[in-house]
């Protein structure tokens, strides 16, 4: 078989159902999301593409009879002279949960498509629906402490987007000057014949002369330089829940980049990270910290103060002969669990400090300690 061996990219035998097809696809869809591989996010781009396109064509029973049979040269010509691209993928809603929208339609994530959209940039014509122009989306980055992601908070941004240039109304020059593309006539578009094993294909690709447009400008506007849209302050307000987690995202629609020449705006994206805490350490809802306690106090048992992440401070009975590394959970003094009432669990791991000096009469003490212990 010639070319891309999807089997072996989705890691499937060849007899695999549907359901193995779909249950592969979704475990390397999470491992290859790139918003969880962010140190290297253009090569998880590159693998979540490329397992998308196979699963593309493994999980459609007449392009997978057609590469069965064929190989790759049987269906790259569905894909176009550029190759796959996303608007080639017609099965969003098999992983559309994986993005899911934790923050609400309003403030959150998006649907499935502004997900890939967000992700790999562009809009895409969805099956049974035309194409609608849309602004490109803008992702910031949002530090919060973690008592912020405890409790919840307001924060108010300022950032650039691209709005629609007032001089020219978003035309990119003056309508005199517009003139119909003489390339594509006007369409936007260019088509080619090409040779396959099938025989001659007709294949339509962007015009190159007007960028898919369909108009030349003879002359530019002056602000904006024929793009139609110039560079704004934009401030907004976002509301972060409680309970947020590092490396969440949140979307807010139609606050990102005007689009050219009309249509819907982009959406701000605003991923959350967390900043160092120097007491507590989060794993999901769960807190850990410790607690420095003297050996004094470990042997003869205690009560001690500790002030949870929300500025409460709670008793911890330390008994007699505590030992060094014991951990006490506290029930319900972690983290809230995004949009409810639940809340994770607090452990605090005691550490018995050993003083590096002592004076005399310590010794005198310790050794006399040391007689009756070991008595």
């Amino acid at each position: 078989m010639s070319g891309k061996d999807y089997y072996k990219t989705l890691g499937i035998e060849k007899s695999a159902t549907p359901d193995e097809i779909k249950k592969a696809y979704r475990a390397l869809a999470k491992k290859y999301h790139p918003d969880l591989n962010r140190e290297n996010k253009a090569e998880a781009e590159k693998n979540f593409k490329e397992v998308s396109e196979a699963y593309e064509v493994l999980i459609d029973p007449q392009k997978k009879a057609m590469y069965d049979q064929y190989g790759y040269e049987g269906i790259s010509q569905q894909f176009g002279q550029q190759g796959f691209n996303w608007d080639n993928f017609s099965h969003y809603e098999d992983i559309s949960d994986i993005f899911g929208d934790l923050f609400g339609r309003a403030g959150g994530f998006g649907g499935q498509e502004n997900v890939f959209e967000s992700l790999f940039g562009g809009g895409r014509q969805g099956r049974g629906r035309q194409a609608v122009r849309r602004g490109t989306d803008i992702k910031i980055v949002m530090k919060l402490t973690l008592e912020e992601m405890y409790r919840g908070t307001e924060k108010t941004i300022k950032y650039h987007r691209h709005e629609k240039c007032p001089t020219c109304d978003g035309a990119g020059g003056a309508k005199s000057d517009i003139k119909k593309c003489n390339d594509c006539g006007g369409t936007g578009q260019r088509k080619y014949k090409t040779q396959s094993i099938f025989g001659t294909m007709m294949q339509v690709a962007v015009c190159p002369t007007c960028r898919g447009e369909g108009t030349v400008i003879d002359k530019k506007c002056r602000d904006c330089y024929g793009e139609g849209l110039i560079k704004r302050d934009h401030t907004v307000k976002v509301n972060v829940p409680a309970g947020v987690f590092d490396n969440a995202y949140m979307r807010m629609e139609g606050e990102g980049n005007s689009a050219k020449k009309g249509g819907e705006r982009g959406d701000l994206i605003i991923v959350f990270q967390q900043a160092e805490n120097e007491r507590f350490a989060r794993d999901e809802n769960n807190l850990s910290a410790e607690l420095h306690i003297s050996f004094p106090r470990a042997v003869l048992g205690s009560e001690e103060e500790f002030v949870g992440i929300d500025g409460k401070t709670v008793k911890i009975k330390i008994p007699e002969g505590t030992q060094n590394g014991k951990v006490f959970v506290l029930k319900g003094k972690g983290m809230p669990e995004l949009h409810s009432s639940r809340y994770g669990d607090l452990y605090v791991k005691i550490i018995v400090d050993v003083p590096k000096r002592v004076d005399q009469k310590t010794k005198t003490l310790l050794k006399e300690l040391e007689k009756s212990i070991g008595s």
